[in-house]
């Protein structure tokens, strides 16, 4: 315990944490993740835009009935 009562000694371990923190976020990390559409094939993709597609209509919805907006809720840009 007598280490870390040396003001000069925890001087360099915060600097040298503060280094290593730094280089941390500095070094990007290299991604090598696949695209969806290419790991699960047509099918996986179609169900991915079903998805969102119900998504869309769920914030349509809402969006109509917080909004009071008349336009047509259902029918979307295709």
């Amino acid at each position: 315990m007598n280490i870390f009562t040396n003001k000069k000694i925890t001087r360099k371990i915060n600097i040298v944490l503060l280094i290593v923190i730094l280089f941390n976020f500095l070094v990007p990390i290299k991604s090598q993740a696949a695209d969806i559409a290419e790991f699960g094939g047509d099918l996986l993709k179609e169900l991915i835009k079903l998805f969102v597609a119900l998504g869309d209509v769920v914030n349509g919805v809402m969006n109509h009935f917080m909004l009071r907006n008349n336009e047509n809720v259902w029918i979307g840009d295709i």
